[in-house]
């Protein structure tokens, strides 16, 4: 597949950066490009989600307690007493991700299970040292698993407000492609959300999954759509303005922003 050379511009390209790049040119450029530190101080709720996946990654990597992962995920930085005392409040949805995780294990079988998996892909789709700078896209996946009957399954931890899965379909097709090149020999892949944060839905569930895709229209569709994704946000870059948006709301670069202004 031919990839157009301006992407390349911006490469190596993650899910997020091509979002800031589509979103807010000026943002992308400030924080990507010119690499400004932000004047605008991360909040709480930030921290918040760090740790909160860092429990989930200590729970399902060592097959933890939810207790014990996370007094261990607390004890590794100083945080403030509102970023603990919320974090605690996510006991109960990452205890039940832990039984869910049992269930599927007992009814289908986990071969492999990978917690905060860097990977990165070249031009080719094929695996590369996530920090090279030549590479096309690189991510972090929340957990990847691989079943005993050859099915790869990617799961991300939002700890946000649930939105639907379309909106974030750019990334989790990604992420199913950084999942083929680990692991060739899977006969499906399909990925999911899982809003530790949230309610539970209708269903009782926290999780919301796409379709079970197989790896002949993963690598079909898949690659082609993610190509032009990044040709889309090489161009949005590249213009560099200025746009009123959602994005507006978090960003650190209000102060120096025309549009802002």
């Amino acid at each position: 597949m031919e990839i157009p050379s301006t992407v390349f511009d911006y490469a190596p390209w993650s899910p997020s950066k091509a979002s800031t790049a589509l979103t807010c040119p000026h943002a992308f450029q400030q924080k990507h490009i010119e690499h400004v530190k932000p004047a605008k101080p991360t909040s709480d709720s930030g921290t918040v989600g760090t740790v909160v996946h860092r429990v989930l990654e200590l729970a399902m990597a060592d097959n933890l307690p939810t207790s014990v992962a996370m007094r261990r995920a607390l004890k590794e930085k100083e945080f403030t007493y509102e970023v603990s005392q919320t974090v605690r409040t996510f006991r109960d949805a990452i205890t039940d991700f832990l039984a869910g995780m049992k269930t599927f294990d007992q009814r289908i079988g986990i071969k492999e299970k990978h917690s905060e998996r860097k990977l990165a892909l070249d031009a080719d789709f094929k695996l590369t040292p996530y920090q090279n700078p030549d590479g096309l896209i690189r991510g972090i996946i929340d957990l990847m698993i691989i079943t005993n009957d050859h099915r790869g399954v990617v799961i991300d931890h939002k700890s946000g407000a649930p939105k639907p899965i379309s909106m974030h379909r750019e990334q989790l097709e990604a992420y199913t492609l950084f999942v083929d090149a680990q692991e060739p020999n899977l006969t499906s892949i399909r990925a999911a959300l899982h809003y530790v944060g949230a309610a539970p839905n209708l269903a009782g569930k926290r999780t919301v999954w796409t379709p079970e895709y197989p790896v002949e229209t993963v690598r079909a569709k898949f690659r082609q759509n993610l190509v032009d994704y990044l040709v889309a946000a090489s161009a949005s870059a590249a213009t560099k303005e200025a746009r009123k948006g959602w994005l507006c709301n978090f960003c650190g670069y209000q102060k120096d922003c025309p549009a802002y202004k």
